[in-house]
C-alpha cells in the first residue's frame, strides 16, 4: 500500500481573493498571475485549512467545487522510495487514480496558535496546510523532504 502521509476532501472557498490595500477587512478579487490562481479551502474530515497555488490554465478550479487531495513521499503503490523524478515504466502508480500531480519539497514545518503548519514549494508554487497537532506532525511532514501532491475533482 502507498505511503500517504495525509488525505482529506476539500471544498473551495475563494479562488483568488486578497485583503483589499485600503481596507484589510474586506477581500478583493485579484489575480496576480495569468495561469497561476491561489485557492483557499477547507478539510471536510479534518477541518484543516489548505491555501494552494495551482496552475489554472491546465487545471482550473472554481469555488464551491470539491476535490481530494493526498500528500505522500512516493508515486509507487507499494512505499518503495523514489528518487523524485517521473519514470514512466508503465507500472501502476498512484498517480493513476488523480488528475493533477505536483512535486515539491517541505520548507517549513511551524505552530500557531494551537494548529500545525506545513510550509511546501512545489517549484514556486506554494501550499500551506494548518490542522490539529495530532492530524499534522513534524514526524510525518520533515523540512527538505520531497513530496508529491496529487488532486482529483469530486
Amino acid at each position: 500500500m502507498a505511503a500517504v502521509l495525509f488525505e482529506d476532501v476539500f471544498s473551495v472557498a475563494e479562488v483568488d481573493m486578497v485583503k483589499d490595500p485600503k481596507d484589510p477587512s474586506r477581500k478583493i478579487k485579484e489575480k496576480k498571475f495569468d495561469k497561476v490562481s491561489r485557492i483557499l479551502c477547507h478539510g471536510e474530515n479534518y477541518q484543516t485549512e489548505l491555501l494552494l497555488d495551482i496552475n489554472s490554465e491546465i487545471y482550473p478550479i472554481q469555488e464551491t467545487e470539491k476535490f481530494e487531495m493526498v500528500l505522500a513521499p512516493t508515486l509507487s503503490l507499494d512505499g518503495r522510495p523514489d528518487d523524485g523524478l517521473y519514470h514512466p515504466t508503465g507500472e501502476p502508480s498512484l498517480l493513476d487514480k488523480f488528475e493533477y500531480g505536483m512535486y515539491g519539497k517541505i520548507f517549513k514545518f511551524s505552530e500557531e496558535l494551537g494548529k500545525s503548519v506545513v510550509y511546501i514549494s512545489f517549484g514556486g508554487l506554494l501550499m500551506a496546510l494548518k490542522g490539529e497537532p495530532r492530524i499534522i506532525t513534524p514526524q510525518s511532514f520533515e523540512v527538505d523532504s520531497g513530496i508529491y501532491l496529487l488532486i482529483r475533482k469530486l
